[in-house]
């Protein structure tokens, strides 16, 4: 079963600019993430096959560590963290070797350390790294430059789809000065709320993505046209049809459901339910404040249409 929306159900006569130009920076920085991973990754296996002690492999499986097992793995993953000398005291204090002996849980310490220092002089630098928005620092550039930033396809392709189907009608309404400006309030309000949800949580994970933002959109585009209808293809084996379903009830679907599995069920997932959610919120928060008027506006053309 396949189902997703692709648009609002109104004919606007404009071309959202400001929402391509987001999608193809997106899709941009997708493309140099993997170039960038891939670089790292045939970096790492380079130096772990001729310049690493050969005695690592066994000191990194003395660790126990399930997802690493090699000396490829080892530097590959403390390259994707944003301090490589703190997550190796982590590591090696959460295993079996250190709660039997810390002292050569210390030395296996040091020597990690220092073959990581010799491994990172030859690995490109993190692109990942540089945009990811850690919360402990209350970084608004990072706030901005993470929303660029994806995981995998699976995590890109849901988001531009999504961002599309609601954001492009909101740009037109807006126009693409204030629609601008929405957008850089959105994640840097995403991002401080995921801050202040990550006070006192002693690993506080970086995020990255744009779902802060589209969740954003479609509070906004729920408050300024609860009752338009948002086009959405549905496909069941070789039932395929489009669907009109009014944007509020939409909204309660995705919004809702995020909403309970992170106060109710307090999900502990890799999605940002914390984004999801405050995004949605303050997005609905920004047209109630500030666009009324475009609410009633828009209000009379629906109702024109349905005449």
């Amino acid at each position: 079963m396949f189902f997703f929306p692709y648009r609002v159900d109104l004919a606007l006569g404009k071309i959202p600019i400001v929402t391509i130009v987001i999608c193809l920076l997106c899709i941009l920085t997708y493309i140099r993430q993997i170039q960038n991973t891939n670089s790292i990754e045939a970096a790492a296996e380079r130096y772990c096959t001729s310049s690493a002690d050969p005695h690592m492999d066994r000191v990194i499986q003395k660790l126990g560590i399930a997802q690493i097992r090699s000396c490829q793995d080892a530097i590959f993953y403390l390259h994707s963290t944003r301090d490589p000398e703190q997550q190796i005291r982590y590591m090696v204090q959460d295993s079996n070797v250190y709660k039997r002996n810390p002292l050569i849980g210390f030395e296996i310490t040091r020597y990690l350390q220092t073959q990581y220092e010799n491994a990172a002089r030859q690995l490109p630098d993190n692109l990942n790294v540089r945009l990811a928005y850690y919360p402990d620092t209350y970084n608004p550039i990072h706030m901005i430059s993470s929303v660029f930033a994806h995981a995998d396809i699976g995590h890109i392709a849901g988001n531009l789809l999504f961002f599309f189907a609601f954001a492009a009608s909101v740009e037109i309404i807006l126009g693409s000065l204030f629609y601008s400006l929405v957008s850089l309030v959105l994640a840097i309000g995403v991002g401080i709320a995921y801050s202040l949800s990550q006070i006192g949580s002693p690993y506080p994970l970086p995020t990255i993505g744009l779902s802060g933002v589209v969740m954003g959109m479609i509070g906004l585009c729920t408050y300024l046209m609860p009752n338009a209808n948002i086009r959405c293809l549905f496909i069941f084996f070789f039932y395929i049809r489009i669907w009109l379903i009014p944007a509020w009830i939409l909204a309660a679907w995705y919004i809702g459901w995020d909403a309970f599995a992170l106060f109710v069920l307090h999900k502990d997932t890799s999605v940002n339910l914390v984004a999801h959610v405050s995004g949605a919120t303050l997005g609905y928060l920004i047209g109630a404040v500030a666009f009324r008027q475009k609410r009633a506006l828009i209000k009379q053309h629906l109702h024109r249409l349905s005449r």
